[in-house]
This record gives structure tokens, C-alpha cells and sequence, in this order.
């Protein structure tokens, strides 16, 4: 089937982008375009062109696949440049959405007809790349710097209708806008001139205005990024540039900048990263869909428990619930609650997030009880745990959903007689953004749509994976917070540990997630995990330590004057319980720069591949997901498997030998050593393949 459909009217050519599921710009696509624009200017029944696309997208825009291959002719800077330059006048009607390079190639005919709430965006930057068809050129000739900037560096869709767009647009219609577009085209053909938009000056016309808005922006971009030293300010400093040489440079030489730019981009860690993230979050809501149609709101939601997330997840509840109870075992306990709750909300309403008539309404849906009773009327109960009895007689198709995954989900679906599904939600949550959800095989996919719903409304990235496989992220983190205690017991400084989960991106040390979790949380799922792995013992031995003298502190960090250290005592009380052990007089281990970060970093790879082959990871890239979205992984690094294929598989595996010696987690997997033999990824990239 053709991707591309054309036919005349009235010496108007008309044509259609029409490949299925948004116009992805595909080499195909292209070549056919270009074909078509070819066999328009040779004919002599057509005066003029319209360019259209589907009634959901004009085009999307390209796969991000062909980022990861060599670029192919014709290019989407080379058919703007086509579509610029035609010999005929040649209008784009857009009727959905035009994005990233379907929106440059717009950009790039001779006018622009749309259709009321059509969508437009250039959302290259944030996955750290430059745009290559020509936007940086065109669209601050058309509309000026300081809305030009907005669009390209803040990724975010803007509706046609946004008056600081009004340039790019002849008209906008309520209509289907190919009627307009194709009289328009018309006047155009008749009138025997049009303008080129690298002809375009009115947003040139304000020199000193033009280059403030540069210079505003250089200076956010270097404020954010800590960085006013001169060095490298990433794809967004690289669009700064390429507007700035939109009003300083003639026109070819400013597309010769972007298209170096482009091209540098394109193929830095930083821009393979995000790529890769981008498509694992498709790849996790794609599993949320597959669950089946979206099932209703809940319209009443209970909460059970007094932990720090109940009141955040209250307030998030109110504005997708008709009414929020909050059970606890007694009235001052659920009144606690509610004010955490007021407080997260009136914190929105500071911010602008929520209104002041939003707020006293939300209030006014959060109802408070100590009765279990009122239980048996949620829809929907979220339960971090708390004292209360079953069965409760939950209303059919109710949905209990436990907080953490202690309690397997089919006792507590016995326990209370409605389905169960186990959510992990990752905290802190500043750090993390994460929601993994477990269902078991007896229940509904429905049950577990509400849930993934729920928390995906609430701004959660999603994971979802079926029972028995376990929580991916506990089942994985197990290996690197195993490590890092196994690292600490062979000798290494705590401090020195910490660093290197640091350097290999992520946000906070091991120990410290280990300390905000609960260290005999933790010590009881690894003795389930690694039965046979060594190196726990410290840190029972610590534990029991700060139990017996100072009941309820962390076991390894304390609260410093600019926040969280590592407990001054730790390190005395270390080597007073090598002493005890008689391993005072073995040589401690002391790595060189960066060997802690390849150690901690090869236990999660190694661990990865064992979950790979027994089946609890059937894809590689959520392992990524939960790093970064769970863990505060640096988005940029991508996860710690695609930092393996990023020419670190090697390193790894050559220093599981000697770490093997310490503990088992180390033990090289077959698969890491197949993939070595044989150049294999874990994500092999090119179109049609996962990357």
C-alpha cells in the first residue's frame, strides 16, 4: 500500500500523507513525498500543491528508531528544503496533530491552513536532540525569538490557536481544513507570488528585542544547569545558538549550523538515553492498554494507614473520586491524616496548581472514621497497613489495593473478599516517579487497569506485570544494595560505597536508600533473595546496635545541618566490629577511582541477565524504567543496561572475577559472556526491532 496519495482538482494537486498510525516520516514516506512534489512541479495541469495527512495527524513525525541508524535520503531537512523551494505554491493543511519533523516540514510550504485544536510541537530537545529540518530558522523568522524559544525548548504541544503562533497561520478554520487550503492555494497559483518562509522577516523586525530573548534564554539554561563555566550546554544551548544565527547568519549558513548541530546531537550518550526512556515509557503504558478498555472512575476511595504516603495519596485521590475516606483507628489519627492531606493541597493552591474554589471542594469530599465498616462501601481502598477486621463485604468489583508487598495479594483477597492487586508506589517522591503494580493471574485485567490508572492520573509512570514474577524493582535493587553491603564488609570506607552509586548516576547512595526503606526491611528481603550471598551480618549487627540505643534513628545515616550523612558513629563502629569479627587484620578493599561505581554496577547488569533468563524480565528495558523512574537514576545515563551497551559490557564482566571471589552475586551470568562472544545488546537497534 502506498504511502502517499495524490490526485488533481481543478489544476490543484492534493497531497495525502496516509501511512497508518500517525505519518510517521519512515524512509518510505519520504522517498514518496519527494516523488510526489517531483512529478507536481513536471506537470502542467497543476498550478499549485496542498499537503495534508490524516484527520488524526498531519504527521507525527519520525520514528525515533532511525535516530540509532545512519540517516537516509531524502532527509527531513532535504524534502523542507524541496517543499521551500518548489516551483509551485504549496499550502499544508493540518487537521491533528503535526509534530517534530511533520511539524517542520509544515513549516517549511508556503502557508499554513488548521483546524481549531490541531496540535503542534518540536519535542526535540527534551530527548536532546536538535531539530534537522530547518525550525530553527524558519519559525523565529516567522514568529520572532522569544515564542520560537518557548516552542523549541520546552518540548510541550501548543494549540494552533495560541495567539503567539497567530503568524504561522492564514487561517484557522472549525472545519475540515482542505477546502480553505485548496482556495487558498488557488489565490496563491493566480497571484503568481507567495513567500518563501526563509524569506519571512516580521519576526526579525525587532532587533533588540530578537537578541534579549537569546540572551534571556542562554542565561536560564546556564542558571539551570549550574554550568556558566563555558562548557557544553546540551541540546538546548545548541538551539540558543541556531536562533541566535537565524537573525545574524544568512539563511544557508544557518541551516549548515543546525544540521551540524542536528547531527552532533543525534549521536551523543545523552540524546541515546533519553530515546531509550522515551520508548520504554511507551512500551509501559502500551501494557496498560493492553489490559482492556479504561474501566470507570472509582467513586469512593478509602484509605487505610498512617505512613507518609497516605496523605499525599489522598489529596491526589480528590480530584478523581467522588468521595475520599480516610480510616483510621481512631478519629485523632484519621484528623492527622486529613491535615497532611490540606496541607499537600493547599501547597498546590500556592503553586497555582489548583484553584481556592478547588481546594474547599476537595475538602469538602474527604470524609474521616474510625468504623472498618465504611470500608465495605469504597469502591477502591488503598491500604498502607492498619489495624482493622475482615472480611469486610466490599461491593462486587471492588478493588483492594495493597501498598507495599508483604502481604501477598491473594491472602489479602481472602482476608477481605474483594480483588487484590499489590502496588508498589516509589518514594521519596521527589526522587521517584514510579508505580510498579503486580496482579495475580485470577484476577480481572480490569482490576488492575483501575489501579494503573489511577496512578498514572496522578503524574506515575507505570509498570505492571502479572503474578508470581515479583516486583522487578525490589527483585533487581536486591543486587546492588546486596553489593553494596558486601563492599563494606570486605572493607570498603561507607563514604567511598556511596560515591560510587554517585558516579554511576544515581541520585542518592545505596546505604542511604537502604537507611529510608528500613534497613531490617531490606536485611529481611535479601535473606529471601540471597540466601547463600555473605555480607549482611554488619548491618544486622548495626541494626540491633541503634535499637538498643537510640530507638528509632536510621542504622547508617543522620540528619546533618545541609541534610542527610552518613552517621558520624558509623565508621568508629565499624572497625570496632571488624575487630570483633578478627577481620581487622585482612587487607581491606580499596578500589581504584570509579571501581565501586563498576562493582555496584556490574552486580545490577549480572542480576538483570538472571532475571532475563528465568523469565521475571521479559524485557530488558524495564530494567531501565525502574533505575530512573524508581531509583533517581540520571535519565541522561538511560539505566544501568543501556550504560552496559554503551561499550561497558566489557569492563563489567572483566571485573566480576575478582568481585566473584566476595560474594556470588558477582558470578558472571552466561548470557553476558554469549553477548560477548557474539556483539549482541541487550538492545539491538535499527526500525523494526526494540532500541
Amino acid at each position: 500500500m502506498s504511502e502517499i496519495a495524490s490526485e488533481v482538482e481543478d489544476r490543484i494537486a492534493l497531497i495525502r500523507l496516509v501511512r497508518p498510525g500517525g505519518n510517521a516520516l519512515l524512509p518510505a514516506l519520504r522517498a514518496g513525498l519527494m516523488r510526489a512534489l517531483e512529478n507536481a512541479a513536471q506537470d502542467d495541469r497543476i498550478d499549485a500543491i496542498v499537503m495534508t495527512g490524516t484527520v488524526a495527524a498531519f504527521s507525527n513525525g519520525l520514528d525515533l528508531r532511525e535516530y540509532d541508524m545512519p540517516p537516509v535520503s531524502p532527509t527531513v531537512g532535504a524534502l523542507a528544503r524541496a517543499i521551500e523551494m518548489h516551483s509551485k505554491p504549496i499550502v499544508a493543511a493540518i487537521n491533528g496533530s503535526a509534530l517534530e519533523a511533520g511539524f517542520e516540514l509544515a513549516l517549511a510550504a508556503h502557508a499554513r491552513v488548521a483546524r481549531e485544536g490541531a496540535i503542534v510541537s518540536l519535542p526535540q530537545v527534551a530527548l536532546g536532540m536538535v531539530p534537522s529540518g530547518g525550525a530553527t530558522q524558519r519559525l523565529p523568522r516567522m514568529v520572532g525569538a522569544r515564542a520560537a524559544l518557548e516552542l523549541l525548548l520546552n518540548g510541550r504541544a501548543m494549540s494552533v490557536g495560541d495567539e503567539r503562533l497567530a503568524p504561522l497561520f492564514h487561517t484557522i478554520t472549525s472545519e475540515v481544513p482542505l477546502r480553505q487550503a485548496q482556495a487558498l492555494a488557488r489565490v496563491l497559483a493566480d497571484r503568481g507570488t507567495w513567500q518563501r518562509s526563509c524569506d519571512a522577516r516580521a519576526g526579525l523586525s525587532n532587533p533588540a528585542a530578537y537578541q534579549a530573548a537569546v540572551t534571556a534564554a542562554a542565561q536560564r539554561i546556564a542558571q539551570r544547569q549550574r554550568d556558566g563555566a563555558g562548557r557544553d550546554l546540551g541540546a538546548e544551548g545548541d538551539v540558543v545558538r541556531c536562533v541566535e544565527a537565524a537573525q545574524l547568519l544568512p539563511f544557508e549558513q544557518g541551516l549548515a549550523l543546525e544540521q551540524d548541530a542536528a547531527e552532533a546531537r543525534r549521536a551523543s550518550p545523552t540524546a541515546r538515553a533519553r530515546r531509550h526512556l522515551f520508548a520504554v515509557e511507551r512500551r509501559a503504558m502500551a501494557q496498560i492498554s493492553a489490559l482492556g478498555p479504561t474501566p470507570q472512575r472509582p467513586q469512593t476511595i478509602a484509605l487505610i494507614g498512617q505512613d507518609a504516603r497516605i496523605p499525599v495519596l489522598a489529596a491526589a485521590c480528590l480530584d478523581r473520586a467522588g468521595e475520599v475516606i480516610l480510616y483510621a483507628p481512631d478519629v485523632d489519627a484519621a484528623h492527622r491524616i486529613a491535615d497532611r492531606a490540606a496541607l499537600v493541597l493547599e501547597a498546590a493552591a500556592e503553586r497555582g496548581r489548583l484553584a481556592p474554589d478547588q481546594l474547599n471542594a476537595y475538602l469538602d469530599k474527604l470524609s474521616l472514621s474510625d468504623d472498618p465498616a465504611v470500608l465495605g462501601g469504597a469502591d477502591l481502598v488503598l491500604d498502607a497497613g492498619g489495624p482493622w477486621t475482615g472480611p469486610v463485604g466490599v461491593p462486587t468489583g471492588a478493588v483492594w489495593c495493597v501498598l507495599d508487598d508483604t502481604t501477598p495479594a491473594v491472602e489479602q483477597a481472602r482476608r477481605t473478599g474483594a480483588e487484590t492487586v499489590t502496588v508498589r508506589p516509589y518514594r521519596p517522591a521527589y526522587a521517584a516517579s514510579l508505580a510498579e503494580i503486580e496482579w495475580p493471574e485470577e484476577m480481572r485485567p480490569a482490576s488492575a487497569a483501575l489501579v494503573a490508572r489511577l496512578f498514572a492520573d496522578m503524574g506515575r509512570s507505570v509498570l505492571v506485570a502479572r503474578a508470581p514474577l515479583g516486583m522487578l524493582g525490589h527483585t533487581l535493587m536486591a543486587a546492588g544494595f546486596s553489593a553494596a553491603l558486601m563492599l563494606v564488609h570486605a572493607g570498603a570506607a561507607p563514604a567511598a560505597v556511596e560515591r560510587g552509586a554517585r558516579q554511576l548516576g544515581f541520585r542518592t547512595g545505596f546505604l542511604d536508600m537502604i537507611d529510608r526503606e528500613g534497613a531490617k526491611r531490606v536485611l529481611a528481603r535479601l535473606a529471601r533473595q540471597f540466601p547463600e550471598c555473605p555480607g549482611t551480618d554488619w548491618l544486622t549487627e548495626r541494626v540491633q546496635h541503634m535499637e538498643a540505643h537510640w530507638p528509632g534513628a536510621g542504622a547508617l545515616y543522620s540528619q546533618g545541618t545541609e541534610g542527610r550523612v552518613l552517621d558520624p558513629d558509623l565508621g568508629p563502629w565499624l572497625h570496632e566490629w571488624r575487630v570483633r569479627e578478627k577481620l581487622d587484620d585482612q587487607p581491606t578493599l580499596d578500589l581504584p577511582d570509579r571501581g565501586y561505581a563498576i562493582a555496584l554496577h556490574a552486580a545490577l547488569v549480572n542480576r538483570a541477565a538472571a532475571l532475563m533468563h528465568d523469565g521475571r524480565l521479559p524485557h530488558p528495558e524495564m530494567a531501565d524504567f525502574c533505575c530512573v523512574r524508581g531509583y533517581g537514576m540520571d535519565r541522561d545515563r538511560g539505566g544501568v543496561l543501556l550504560q552496559a551497551d554503551m561499550g561497558q559490557l566489557l569492563l563489567l564482566v572483566r571485573a566480576m572475577t575478582p568481585l566473584a571471589r566476595l560474594s556470588p552475586i558477582w558470578a558472571p551470568e552466561p548470557r553476558l559472556t554469549d553477548m560477548l562472544k557474539n556483539g549482541t545488546r541487550f538492545f539491538p537497534v535499527g526500525l523494526g526491532q526494540a532500541g
